[in-house]
């Protein structure tokens, strides 16, 4: 998951939010708490699938999304599981963008 696995580290990315509840991907959510000291993931698309073209953070894509970070300050503790946080943005666009500039930040 880390480029390498005995430094601190940082993954983030944007995908469909299917993870982020489905049994099929209870393993995933797990080696992510089980690499990471702590992670926000971040529902992008709360109004569900093929919301307004208006309210979408890429404007092409009609399924829901999410974009998550975790991050690591030292090599891996799998006996500890991260703190994950979540946030929900809804709105235009527009103020999505503005309401993930808002967010707090994640620090050790």
């Amino acid at each position: 998951m880390y480029e390498t696995r005995l430094q601190a580290g940082c993954v983030a990315f944007i995908s469909p939010g299917a993870w982020l509840n489905s049994l099929t991907f209870a393993g995933m959510r797990t080696e992510l708490r089980r690499a990471a000291d702590q992670g926000l993931v971040i529902d992008l698309t709360p109004e569900g699938l093929q919301p307004p073209a208006s309210t979408r953070i890429s404007p092409g894509v009609s399924i829901p999304l999410c974009a998550a970070i975790f991050t690591r300050r030292e090599g891996p503790r799998p006996a500890t599981s991260a703190v994950v946080h979540h946030a929900v943005v809804d709105g235009s666009r527009e103020e999505k963008l503005q309401r993930i500039q808002e967010l707090p930040r994640l620090t050790h």
